[in-house]
């Protein structure tokens, strides 16, 4: 049985930094998820190589302008499977 989430770390690249992806890097709050921090695509690969964050979410450059175009550009879930209870119950929760 997968864990249940609890102040699990939780990072944000928002290459895209428009007023729909906002509402995607504020979505995750406690006590599912500790406070999610932002960083750049290089500072997310280090804190998942050193097991520091859990789940980062990399939301690409130009997602609103595909979005809007009719484009279904991907939003990027990275997870450290060393944590497999957690990884199990977020991918689960993401695609519900």
């Amino acid at each position: 049985m997968p864990e249940t989430l609890h102040k699990t770390p939780i990072a944000i690249v928002d290459e895209d930094q428009s007023p729909l992806s906002l509402p995607i890097t504020t979505a995750f709050y406690p006590p599912l998820f500790m406070l999610p921090e932002m960083f750049t695509p290089a500072q997310m690969d280090a804190r998942m190589d050193a097991g520091v964050t859990t789940f980062a979410h990399d939301i690409p450059p130009n997602f609103q302008r595909d979005m809007l175009a009719g484009r279904k550009p991907a939003i990027q879930l990275n997870v450290d499977a060393t944590r497999i209870g957690q990884a199990l119950t977020a991918t689960h929760m993401c695609r519900q």
